[in-house]
């Protein structure tokens, strides 16, 4: 039998420049995303004795949601140019910042959707990725598992990152999260250095 189920849609916001500060707008409606799942099910009358999942992979990948948020100021604050001049020591201090603010505008914050984003959300933090990795990495796992811990492609390739095979992610790798995405992002840093890296290789490929 052959079952589709919903993969939720993020959503991103990004900032944009061209839009005053207060506004928002919706630029890509969300739409989710579709898992099939083909199962190999025994029955004896009405009861089932038997069930096997054959294969779960994505059907359709979700469309995530974009939202731009303005961060133009406002035309009225011309009075606040009387105090550019004390400021100025401070925009140094800013500049540093300003590069990361830049990429994570330009790819988006992504609010975490499950229990599988949330874990693999903390720990980017550990690896020291920002926002806009976290991004990447929702984009590119919806669309190899929809984030599902027991995705399992026709190929083989198993699991949240599509391990191939699923068993060299360790024990507890057929049902635990927190074992897949370690070992998805181990292999992400190794291979690509950072998930934006990895999800670049996706969009040009389709494989990572």
């Amino acid at each position: 039998s052959t079952q589709d189920t919903p993969i939720a849609y993020n959503v991103i916001t990004k900032n944009d420049p061209s839009m005053q500060v207060g506004t928002e707008k919706v630029s890509v409606q969300g739409k989710d995303g579709v898992m099939q799942t083909t199962k190999l099910v025994r029955r004896t009358g009405s009861k089932v004795t038997f069930s096997n999942t054959i294969v779960s992979f994505v059907k359709t990948a979700p469309t995530n949601e974009v939202i731009l948020i303005g961060t133009q100021p406002a035309a009225s604050q011309s009075s606040s140019q009387s105090s550019s001049s004390s400021s100025s020591s401070s925009s140094s201090s800013s500049a540093s910042s300003s590069s990361s603010q830049a990429s994570s505008s330009s790819i988006g914050t992504t609010q975490a959707v499950g229990s599988p984003q949330k874990i693999a959300q903390q720990m980017l933090e550990e690896h020291g990725w920002g926002a806009e990795q976290f991004t990447c990495l929702v984009e590119l796992w919806q669309k190899e598992s929809g984030w599902s811990v027991t995705a399992e492609n026709p190929s083989g390739a198993y699991g949240i990152p599509q391990a191939l095979p699923g068993s060299k992610m360790g024990p507890g790798w057929q049902t635990s999260a927190t074992v897949q995405i370690s070992w998805g992002l181990e292999y992400i840093a190794t291979r690509y250095g950072t998930p934006c890296g990895a999800w670049a290789h996706e969009v040009a490929d389709n494989w990572y």
